[in-house]
């Protein structure tokens, strides 16, 4: 990371849960400008992906992964390092 995204991480990290969680949907939302569609379409298809991994954890085809796990791995792999 360069010094500019450790100091935004850090102020971000300062946020509330709440914050934090709107934070991350915009960003989220801007990655999606990109992508055909309006963005009720967009949320749409998020959701629609959540309730169908929900389901496959429900019918026990998947594995949790605890959230500190699951950061460490997402930063692993953008480092190059998976």
């Amino acid at each position: 990371m360069n010094e500019q995204l450790d100091s935004i991480e850090i102020t971000a990290l300062r946020l509330s849960k709440k914050d934090r969680a709107m934070l991350v949907d915009r960003l989220i939302v801007s990655l999606d400008e990109d992508v055909e569609g309006r963005p009720e379409e967009i949320k749409a298809s998020w959701d629609a992906e959540v309730l169908r991994r929900l389901d496959r954890m429900d019918r026990g085809e998947g594995t949790l992964i605890a959230g500190d796990e699951a950061a460490l791995r997402i930063r692993a792999a953008a480092q190059g390092k998976h």
